[in-house]
């Protein structure tokens, strides 16, 4: 669904609250939920010079106990359909949309799109359009995207420690439902994207995709939606009446690595799920834990930290709603990653 305009929190709102956790009939604002501090990323260098300098400690005990911590960076998404366009959205299964991309989140590393002065215009495009579903050609180096940011980006290969998805959903609230297992019938869940930026995608001051159209100064944003290429969901290329092209490949039945979370069958109450994703998962899909998490409405395969590890520096992570029904939602998710500095480590 290029470009269409849905109610995102640009990154000075992004600390916004979330619905209350209690279900109820409607999805109406409510009193938030605690943040808690959270560091920058200069607020890390600076206590891991202050403990590697000053007391002496080595670098990878640092390391341990920022992780122990989760002194972490982190970057936020959130949309709030409830608060913004005063009613929820719903996602029928009959039609093309029925697998919808929701949401992404800044490239991992960078706490924020670019500097922190990208246009309004460019935060929502860039979080709320779906990437053209297109094979990725080359990737940028690390170096590209520490020049984006005014704060030491990552070094390491694999710096994502946390992703948390924080969901309120119900199901379209009739059909068939099974007490002992509630998720056994369902045909509405949520997944997660992974993406990268193509470094031989050229966006110009005419792009029709991104922002840039609507500037005055038509310059071209930073990390431009049309160099986006999907890494899951993956594509495939069609040859339907004789004109080639590429096509998201969405199968059936949800991806038991990427599925976020099911709901819950033939039920009209919200449901509130917070869902955390870590680097230390060690889940095995055919494990009694793997079968646990399936009977929780998660992916069996989601818990061995695969994704997690997998998202590099400047890999943006995605929200989609594979639906045979109705969806409502609100969507929030967060991205710990370890921010390290020359010198230092």
């Amino acid at each position: 669904m290029p470009n269409l305009a849905i109610p995102i929190i640009p990154a000075s709102l992004r600390e916004a609250a979330m619905p209350s956790a209690n279900p109820g009939p409607s999805p109406s604002p409510s009193p938030g939920l605690e943040i808690g501090y959270r560091p920058t990323p200069d607020d890390i260098v600076i206590l891991r010079a202050a403990l590697n300098r000053a007391k002496g400690l080595p670098p990878d005990i640092v390391d341990c106990i920022f992780d122990h911590a989760e002194y972490w960076a982190h970057s936020s998404a959130v949309v709030d359909y409830g608060s913004e366009l005063r009613h929820s959205l719903r996602i029928a299964g009959t039609g093309a949309q029925e697998n919808t991309f929701l949401l992404r989140s800044p490239p991992l590393g960078l706490t924020h799109l670019c500097r922190g002065d990208a246009r309004l215009a460019e935060e929502l495009v860039y979080d709320s359009s779906e990437a053209r579903p297109l094979p990725l050609a080359k990737e940028h180096d690390a170096a590209f995207f520490a020049r984006l940011a005014n704060y030491s980006t990552p070094r390491l290969a694999n710096p994502a420690r946390k992703i948390v998805f924080t969901i309120r959903s119900h199901d379209q609230g009739w059909g068939n439902s099974d007490d002992d297992d509630p998720y056994a019938s369902s045909w509405t869940w949520f997944e997660a994207g992974l993406e990268r930026l193509d470094a031989l995608q050229e966006c110009d001051a005419k792009c029709t995709y991104d922002a840039c159209r609507e500037s005055s100064t038509e310059k071209c944003p930073a990390l431009p939606v049309c160099g986006l290429r999907p890494i899951h969901p993956s594509t495939i290329l069609s040859d339907a009446d004789d004109q080639p092209r590429y096509l998201y490949h969405h199968p059936l039945l949800p991806d038991d690595r990427h599925n976020i979370r099911r709901n819950k069958a033939a039920s009209r109450d919200w449901q509130d799920h917070v869902i955390t994703w870590s680097y230390l998962d060690d889940i095995e899909p055919t494990s009694d834990a793997g079968a646990e998490l399936h009977r929780q409405g998660r992916g069996r395969a989601s818990g061995d930290g695969g994704l997690t590890r997998l998202s590099r520096s400047a890999s943006t992570s995605t929200g989609l709603c594979d639906e045979e029904l109705r969806c409502y939602f609100s969507l929030r998710f967060s991205m710990h990653f370890d921010a390290a500095t020359p010198g230092i480590r």
